[in-house]
């Protein structure tokens, strides 16, 4: 029954045996397939930390083409890489001191280990072709029960993050806002919420601050107040994109009572970039008032924003001003504090 094959895929996927839940998958046949047993194949994926790997999967459960898909990515493939350069670092290092026979050996070895990690890695892409035309001819054949889920888009989401793949994630996240024929937990506010998280944190990887930003408008109230780091997450958005207005709402209200001198320089960093004087001086006058004590980054953030205002102000002054004229004092100005 069905129930047993998900059990066993469950049992699969806590210990970490992909390569076994890919076989059941074969063996169990387009009838067996659901949305359960996909999502394992999903969240086995998402811990292994492989985007390549689950889409595939994600792809057939939506009925879409498979279309030309090679494997690579993922924990597995960055570790090789990183593993394979700093072989070569240490070969090098050998080479130097005890002479090149020991490092061609060595060499051989770093070559032979590759070359089996190749072997596996391609084996198990192989399974996961495979696993991926089952759940496609399932999911035409049954496509009411062989649809993503609300668990789906949140496994997917959350493997956009890590790599960055911030358009993918602001694509489902599109996906989500459009309400079905029939209601769906993917389209519930809290589910929303949460998946809002990943795409956010798929955008700050790649530095699409604005994209970002305008996901951070989207954000209920509620998920900054119970979230404090994904707060400092959008708050940090809002420094590089800038947005001015969302960082002091991000820290004089869901930071408040708790937000830090770090808090505050991006939020002054925001305020500089935007070139918006008046909101660096609330800021600092804001950390003042809640007792935080500034530190280096927050004096260059406001001496910055100040000088690069006074600047400003004499440039559309014109060339008609007396060059050794002082400029008026601005009672505004918090270089007395400074």
């Amino acid at each position: 029954p069905t129930s047993a094959w998900r059990d066993v895929m469950l049992a699969c996927r806590k210990h970490r045996r992909l390569a076994e839940m890919l076989d059941l998958v074969t063996r169990m046949g387009p009838e067996q397939i659901d949305t359960v047993i996909v999502n394992e194949l999903l969240h086995a994926a998402r811990i292994e930390e492989d985007y390549q790997l689950a889409l595939p999967f994600w792809r057939a459960m939506r009925g879409e083409p498979l279309g030309e898909w090679r494997g690579g990515g993922g924990a597995g493939a960055r570790g090789a890489g990183e593993g394979a350069d700093d072989d070569v670092d240490i070969v090098g290092g050998i080479a130097e001191s005890v002479g090149d026979d020991v490092a061609s050996a060595l060499e051989a070895t770093r070559t032979a280990a590759s070359s089996r990690w190749s072997a596996a890695r391609a084996k198990l892409l192989a399974s996961a072709v495979s696993a991926a035309e089952v759940i496609a001819r399932a999911a035409s054949e049954r496509s009411e029960a062989v649809r993503p889920d609300g668990l789906s888009y949140q496994h997917m989401l959350t493997l956009c993050g890590p790599v960055g793949r911030w358009s993918e994630a602001l694509a489902l996240v599109g996906e989500m806002r459009i309400p079905p024929a029939e209601p769906t937990a993917k389209c519930q506010p809290e589910a929303l919420a949460t998946h809002l998280f990943a795409a956010v944190r798929a955008c700050t990887r790649d530095r699409r601050w604005r994209e970002a930003v305008q996901l951070g408008h989207a954000v209920p109230p509620s998920m900054f107040s119970n979230d404090k780091f994904f707060t400092r997450l959008v708050l940090g958005a809002a420094a590089a994109a800038p947005d001015a207005a969302l960082a002091s709402e991000l820290v004089t209200q869901h930071l408040r009572g708790i937000a830090s001198h770090e808090d505050y320089a991006a939020l002054l960093r925001a305020a500089r970039a935007s070139r918006d004087v008046f909101a660096a001086r609330e800021a600092w006058d804001a950390m003042l008032v809640a007792n935080v004590k500034p530190d280096e980054q927050c004096f260059a953030q406001i001496i910055g924003s100040e000088v690069e205002a006074a600047m400003a102000a004499r440039q559309a002054a014109g060339p008609g001003r007396a060059a050794g004229a002082a400029p008026k004092e601005d009672s505004g100005c918090v270089g007395g504090a400074v």
